[in-house]
């Protein structure tokens, strides 16, 4: 995570020269939207499995301080001084949906489906694809934990509302 970080403080850098300070804001915006949507769909990977007994959490926390570390720091960079003024607030907010995939790979097999409805009613978006991919990810997958959230999912009811970016996640 840390070489992306460098890589967009390189490109910011460069930019910042030549683009006005409101298509700054947006091009950092989308930045972090688009880190966050490739973070949450790298559960697609072929090699990505997550081993209960690992400690997996803490690596999804050191990657999310990396980025809340570089996006908080930018406001504050001498050299994009009067700049940049992206609210990091709403950065961090939509970064919150990592904690959601962490507790649906950390739930055991019977409390999976209550993550999932939880997460269903926050981010009504939410796709089963992707929810599938991050179940299937885990060592202890089995077709009944995933039979078990696609119910849970035909009975729910969530009402749709503004989009969330879990729309973009496939």
């Amino acid at each position: 995570m840390k070489r992306i970080t460098t890589t967009f403080d390189d490109y910011i850098g460069d930019y910042s020269k030549v683009l006005h300070h409101s298509l700054l804001d947006i091009l950092i915006e989308e930045l972090a939207d688009e880190l966050l949507v490739h973070y949450l769909s790298s559960v697609r990977n072929k090699g990505a499995k997550f081993r209960r007994t690992d400690p997996f959490t803490e690596k999804f926390k050191d990657d999310i301080l990396t980025v809340f570390e570089f996006f908080q720091n930018l406001n504050t960079r001498a050299d994009l001084a009067n700049l940049v003024t992206v609210d990091f607030a709403i950065i961090k907010q939509k970064w919150r949906v990592v904690d959601k995939m962490v507790r649906l790979l950390e739930a055991d097999k019977a409390g999976a489906v209550l993550v999932y409805e939880e997460f269903k009613r926050e981010y009504w978006d939410l796709q089963m694809n992707w929810v599938e991919a991050v179940l299937r990810s885990r060592d202890d997958f089995d077709r009944s934990m995933l039979s078990g959230v696609k119910a849970k999912a035909a009975e729910v009811y969530v009402e749709r509302g503004p989009e969330t970016i879990m729309s973009k996640v496939k």
